[in-house]
């Protein structure tokens, strides 16, 4: 059994203990199989909640990557250590040992793979990176100092998703009083929210904030980081609390603007989007805003008006083509439309959330599941901690007719969002078109447990019951551009 064949016997045995077809004592007793020593003698396990892979380094698990090549014959670990995988396996409740929040991504694999099914990305130039010399400590020091300066002072991120201070915004915190590493932390801040690695990110901005409680551009920063992590009533306290610091900074504005509309407040949101502009007519973080608002009061001409300005102002600019790939998907202009949105992605090529906005379009608006399925797995390399981008693949897959792929991401993603009702008829719908309805029956019923209005569950569980083919899934009508879905509680 390879490293991999493991993996999957672990999300089936998490999905059975899940809806009760397999009690605690199994499950445990099962995964006494699914640890082995590779080659060097390393020995490896699976953690019990998420299917993370451990490596023992001879006192403590770690988590990490088995030997590719593995192919491993189960052996019981006898190491004795404070911790050993029995003792893993009988936390009360198994309690979750282990976060997707750790995955690291390789984003060269990311624009590798990407650049193998986008011919119009594929050509475009890759950096290199050359070795630099470490002179001293200090010197490094004041590089990072200096450059992080001069990334604010030369307004680069003003490109970047990550609001830029507006020329016209003023802060409650005037610059000449700030500390010395604040522009520093912004700097990494965004560089590190770039390249998805939102935690770090919001370490950097939470270290910032510290050293200035009061500056809004910290705040609005920390807010948008936190409203992609999913985290969307942080992200709307964040930003409310950046426009109290500074009531005419237009970026604060605009942020809490999107977080508003994210939260559902869509009337608000458009207020805070109107009054972001009147405070800077020319900030693209406030065109984008107010304008993906507008969309969702179904103000379709007010929307592409506030789009089209923030392409003028920001031509390079995400978020501006953001907007504007919304207007066109909605008014049915499919290859415009997709123009804009991997423009999105070529400016933003780490950033996992173009990927995984990009594919949410393709599978639901443009029945392109196959692409979208490319798009949600590089989403899932550069951020695997967002949990139900692995749920949305799943669909994208089942949407594909690759139903074994299917129920394997379904049930690694039941296993994170355990009260899913929507993830657990569509898992029951993956194994009942492998014509395996013995094991779809259980996910429809558990299923309908948390929903019993679940029409999606009570049809397969009718058709598997009376021998009929298998269902559909059900995709989300499409009306509105998505809300960026809530984090699942940890």
């Amino acid at each position: 059994m390879t490293a991999a064949e493991m993996e999957r016997r672990f999300f089936e045995l998490k999905g059975k203990l899940q809806v009760d077809a397999l009690t605690e004592a199994e499950f445990r007793g099962e995964m006494q199989k699914l640890q082995f020593r590779d080659a060097s003698g390393k020995w490896w396990m699976i953690g019990a909640q998420s299917g993370q892979w451990y490596g023992f380094d001879g006192t403590r698990w770690v988590p990490g990557t088995p030997p590719p090549e593995t192919n491993a014959a189960a052996e019981n670990f006898s190491g004795q250590t404070p911790e050993s995988v029995t003792q893993v396996l009988q936390r009360a409740n198994f309690t979750r040992e282990d976060s997707t929040e750790n995955f690291r991504p390789d984003p060269a694999l990311a624009l590798r793979a990407r650049a193998a099914r986008l011919e119009t990305l594929a050509s475009r130039p890759r950096r290199n990176f050359f070795p630099i010399l470490l002179i001293g400590g200090a010197i490094v020091l004041i590089a990072l100092l200096i450059g992080g300066a001069w990334f604010v002072s030369t307004n680069v991120l003003g490109r970047a998703t990550t609001p830029a201070p507006s020329a016209r915004a003023t802060n409650s915190t005037a610059n000449s009083n700030l500390p010395a590493n604040f522009n520093a932390l912004i700097a990494m801040g965004d560089k590190l929210l770039l390249a998805s690695q939102l935690d770090a990110a919001i370490t950097q901005y939470e270290s910032a904030i510290k050293l200035a409680p009061t500056n809004s551009s910290a705040l609005t920063r920390e807010s948008r980081a936190l409203a992609y992590r999913g985290q969307i009533q942080a992200s709307l306290d964040n930003a409310r609390k950046a426009t109290q610091a500074a009531p005419n900074d237009a970026d604060a504005h605009a942020q809490l603007a999107r977080a508003l509309l994210w939260s559902g407040q869509v009337d608000q949101a458009i207020s805070a989007g109107e009054k972001a502009v009147a405070l800077d007519s020319k900030n693209v973080n406030a065109y984008a805003a107010v304008a993906e608002a507008y969309l969702h009061a179904k103000r379709a001409p007010d929307a592409q008006k506030a789009a089209l300005a923030a392409l003028e102002f920001g031509a390079t600019n995400a978020d501006a083509h953001r907007a504007q790939a919304w207007v066109l998907t909605l008014g049915g202009q499919k290859e415009a439309a997709l123009t804009e949105w991997n423009k999105t992605v070529s400016l933003e090529p780490n950033f996992f959330f173009r990927h995984f906005e990009l594919a949410e379009v393709e599978r639901i608006f443009f029945n392109l599941p196959v692409d979208a399925v490319g798009e949600y797995q590089l989403a899932i390399q550069l951020y695997g901690a967002y949990i139900p981008t692995i749920s949305r693949l799943g669909f994208a897959l089942l949407d594909a007719n690759r139903a074994p792929e299917a129920a394997t991401q379904l049930l690694r993603a039941l296993t994170l969002d355990a009260n899913n009702a929507e993830i657990a008829a569509n898992l029951g719908v993956a194994f009942q078109r492998q014509n395996k309805c013995s094991q779809a029956i259980p996910y429809f019923e558990f299923a309908l447990k948390l929903d019993a209005n679940n029409s999606l569950a009570q049809r397969g569980l009718s058709d598997c019951k009376s021998g009929k083919s298998s269902p559909a899934s059900a995709p989300l009508a499409p009306s509105v551009p998505l809300v960026l879905p809530t984090l699942i509680a940890k």
